[in-house]
């Protein structure tokens, strides 16, 4: 309703200046101008509003895709296990700022760390606490797990590990300036002799 009274407004102050502005004397075509106005800032701020609706969707569209490109917990886990089953192999991640010798996995928002943590257990053994609440363990170098978090910086929150044959399995949390995400990754392990 509020866009059909909006439409009529423009239509009758743009038919208005028009009659007006076909007058001969220049106050006419003043006051013409002046009738305008408010038809045309109407006009103006319904096109910006569509035009950040429309961004807004796009915006929308693409996290929507995004979360569908993430997996799940179970799809996860099997996505490791393939990697680690595979033997040394040089990996590079497609995330913007990290290197290479690692791969990181897209998580999705509704897989909790505690449920990654139990899989990976599960599956791999107990694990090494790397970092927890924003700390890094000091003494962690690249025989125990380093290569796990050296892609997060000192943006990794919490990181768990797993020593698995020639590979370091890795989930945890780290800041994404968005807000803290989860995180799952795969790292060479130069020493795979060495225990976890």
């Amino acid at each position: 309703m509020d866009r059909l009274l909006g439409f009529a407004m423009v239509w009758v102050a743009v038919n208005g200046s028009i009659t007006l502005g076909a007058g001969e004397s220049g106050g006419a075509r003043l006051m013409s101008c002046v009738v305008a106005l408010p038809a045309w800032g109407y006009f103006g701020f319904r096109v910006m509003r569509e035009v950040r609706g429309i961004k807004e969707d796009g915006r929308s569209a693409r996290l929507r895709r995004e979360e569908r490109n993430r997996m799940g917990r179970d799809e996860l886990l099997d996505a490791v296990t393939r990697l680690v089953a595979r033997g040394p192999r040089s990996l590079e991640c497609g995330v913007p700022g990290h290197g290479a010798e690692h791969l990181c996995l897209a998580v999705s928002e509704k897989v909790q760390l505690a449920d990654l943590v139990e899989g990976f257990s599960g599956r791999y053994g107990a694990s090494r606490n790397l970092a927890m609440g924003g700390y890094a363990d000091p003494t962690v170098d690249a025989t125990t797990g380093l290569p796990l978090l050296t892609p997060f910086g000192s943006r990794v929150v919490d990181m768990r590990a797993w020593a698995q044959g020639s590979w370091w399995i890795g989930a945890g949390t780290a800041d994404s300036g968005d807000g803290v995400r989860r995180v799952v990754l795969v790292a060479e392990r130069g020493t795979p002799s060495s225990a976890c």
